[in-house]
């Protein structure tokens, strides 16, 4: 079996989904159409040959195009916790270091509602060229009716049908981990505003969060580190 064991990893999941762009034509054309960048754009998208790879610069899922103008950055997440703040922006800056030729189509694949504001930190940042990239959220639920589709022929069926079950298993184990914010979401809110300020004022350093039923707590790590 692709997934073992209670929890998927971040990786393996990265791995599934990879697989699938690289392999599975009709599985691109579905997730391009979930991106909802207009029926032109998505077109385009897939009308390119992709070059897909895995973990790349610490990148969950890159596709880039032969020609070496178009790029798909993917930051996948399966677990609600994993989300860590201004991973999205982090990465997206060191690409656009490396290939700033590329126009970009930044995509944060959670859960539904999860990482939302890892997006709209990006899409607000004075780096993102707006005028040449584009950042969306697309949840696993958007992708969820894919195996359905698949013939009962189809030789991959198992392998996928079972993916995504292993996947969206994962996610709803992960839901019931969280706490709730109930009660709490105004503290919630100020401490999310604080971290967001301290993170425009030190962008050398590194904040990952973790919250508890009484705590919220945020670590730190200098980039150069």
């Amino acid at each position: 079996h692709f997934f073992e064991g209670k929890l998927a990893r971040e990786e393996v999941a990265s791995a599934f989904l990879a697989s699938l762009l690289e392999a599975r034509r009709d599985f691109r054309e579905v997730f391009f159409e979930a991106l909802e960048l207009g029926a032109a754009r998505q077109l385009a998208l897939n009308a390119l040959d992709w070059q897909v790879r895995v973990e790349e610069h610490a990148i969950d899922v890159m596709l880039r195009s032969p020609s070496g103008s178009e790029g798909v950055l993917i930051e996948n997440k399966v677990q609600a916790g994993a989300v860590q703040q201004g991973q999205l922006a982090r990465y997206y800056e060191e690409q656009l270091q490396r290939e700033p030729g590329r126009s970009l189509v930044v995509v944060y694949l959670a859960p539904k509602g999860v990482g939302r504001l890892e997006v709209d930190r990006l899409r607000s940042s004075s780096r993102f060229r707006t005028a040449k990239d584009s950042v969306v959220h697309v949840s696993w639920e958007a992708l969820e009716g894919y195996p359905d589709s698949l013939e009962k022929a189809d030789s991959d069926r198992v392998f996928i049908t079972s993916g995504f079950e292993q996947i969206f298993k994962v996610i709803e184990e992960s839901r019931r981990e969280q706490y709730p914010l109930v009660g709490e979401r105004v503290l919630v809110e100020l401490i999310q505003r604080a971290l967001k300020q301290l993170q425009e004022r030190h962008s050398h350093v590194r904040l990952q969060t973790w919250r508890a039923r009484d705590l919220h707590h945020a670590s730190s790590a200098r980039e150069d580190e």
